[in-house]
């Protein structure tokens, strides 16, 4: 009676631990492998290099291996690919492609198969990162805008809405009703070299528009 009943313990904890041992192999197949897409924007008024390390690789992060792409000031890219394993961080790096003495580094967790921007921009003569989940809002006939800003800046739309931006931070998306019916400190954000119907963001430097980059 006592070897049936060990024998029984036995089978029981062999079960738990090949529960254990698949359950374990199952979850860590669906958090090995993630990817999500990055756009770079610089808002920088010279020439910069961008760079990505995943947390734990070895090396410095200005390496070649670890860039990405080199951009003209104002400039932007297209969606590039970015893979990570499991839960690890990214940290993201710019540098000025001359004198190499200007940078930033930001280190962030991005989410499985989601879109974003990298922002270069300049902070009280400093460089600055800033990601911004990226994600269409499309309207027939208008467009639709988000503003990042270097700084605090009075805005006003279609003669009827006006807000204060926020310093390094993205808006809400705004509903414009033609391509000159919005203003950044009384002078026109001109949206008239795009196409209504679709949806942008708007970076804002020194009180200027730099860049207008499609979001869909």
């Amino acid at each position: 009676m006592k070897g049936h009943k060990w024998k029984k313990s036995i089978c029981i904890v062999v079960s738990i631990f090949v529960m254990l041992t698949t359950s374990g192999c199952n979850t860590d197949e669906s958090i090995s492998y993630n990817d999500a897409r990055i756009s770079y924007i610089n808002a920088l008024d010279e020439q910069v290099s961008f760079y990505v390390k995943k947390d734990g690789e070895s090396g410095n992060l200005y390496n070649d291996k670890h860039h990405t792409i080199m951009l003209m000031k104002y400039d932007h890219s297209d969606e590039i690919k970015h893979k990570w394993f499991g839960y690890q961080k990214s940290e993201f790096a710019v540098q000025d492609s001359n004198s190499k003495s200007s940078k930033a580094v930001i280190k962030k967790s991005l989410k499985d198969n989601e879109k974003y921007w990298l922002i270069a921009w300049l902070d009280s003569g400093h460089y600055k990162l800033s990601v911004v989940k990226k994600y269409p809002s499309s309207r027939d006939n208008v467009y639709r805008v988000r503003i990042f800003a270097d700084s605090e800046y009075k805005v006003n739309v279609n003669d009827s809405f006006s807000f204060t931006t926020s310093k390094g931070e993205v808006s809400s998306y705004l509903t414009v009703d033609n391509c000159s019916s919005m203003t950044l400190e009384d002078e026109v954000i001109d949206l008239c070299g795009k196409d209504s119907g679709y949806s942008y963001i708007a970076v804002v430097s020194g009180e200027r528009l730099v860049s207008l980059v499609k979001s869909d």
